[in-house]
C-alpha cells in the first residue's frame, strides 16, 4: 500500500513534482564518483558536508534530495512547500526500497541504512530511484 498521497488527496504535492525532484537526484548522482556513503554530502577530501555546500561534491540518496529541492523550488521556497515535497520523495523512495530491505516508521533512516549498507552498490541506488520513479507514472 502507498503512503504517497495522490494529487486529488488533501495534499497540495503533485506526483509530476515529486517525479521531477526524483529526475534531479538521479541526475545529481549520475556517475558513481558521485554517490556517498555514511554521510549526506562530501567534499573533494572525502569529508562529511551539508548537502547544499558549495564544496559538495558526491551525495548519500537522501543528501541529493536537499539539492535537488532547491534547483527544483528556488531559494525562495517557504519551509512548508520544502518539507511537503522533501516528504513525498522520501515516501517515494523508501515505497521503493526492496522487499528484503527492513522498514521501520523512520523512512529516512531507512534509506540511508540501504545506502550505506556494506551490500549496497550504485547500481542498487540508481535502480531504487528508478523504481520510485516508475511508481510515479
Amino acid at each position: 500500500m502507498s503512503t504517497i498521497p495522490r494529487y486529488a488527496d488533501v495534499c497540495s504535492v503533485h506526483p509530476s513534482d515529486v517525479s521531477a525532484v526524483l529526475h534531479l537526484v538521479r541526475e545529481l548522482l549520475d556517475e558513481s564518483s558521485h554517490w556517498t556513503r555514511g554521510a549526506l554530502a562530501r567534499n573533494v577530501l572525502n569529508d562529511a558536508v551539508v548537502p547544499l555546500s558549495d564544496l559538495a561534491l558526491k551525495w548519500s540518496l537522501t543528501g541529493a534530495i536537499a539539492p535537488a529541492l532547491l534547483q527544483r523550488l528556488g531559494p525562495r521556497a517557504g519551509h512548508t512547500e520544502w518539507q511537503r515535497l522533501y516528504d513525498h520523495a522520501i515516501g517515494a523512495l523508501w515505497n521503493a526500497l526492496p522487499s528484503d530491505h527492513p522498514r521501520t516508521p523512520r523512512q529516512v533512516t531507512d534509506l540511508d541504512g540501504f545506502n550505506d549498507y556494506p551490500r549496497t552498490e550504485y547500481c542498487d541506488i540508481i535502480e531504487l530511484i528508478d523504481r520510485a520513479l516508475d511508481s510515479l507514472g
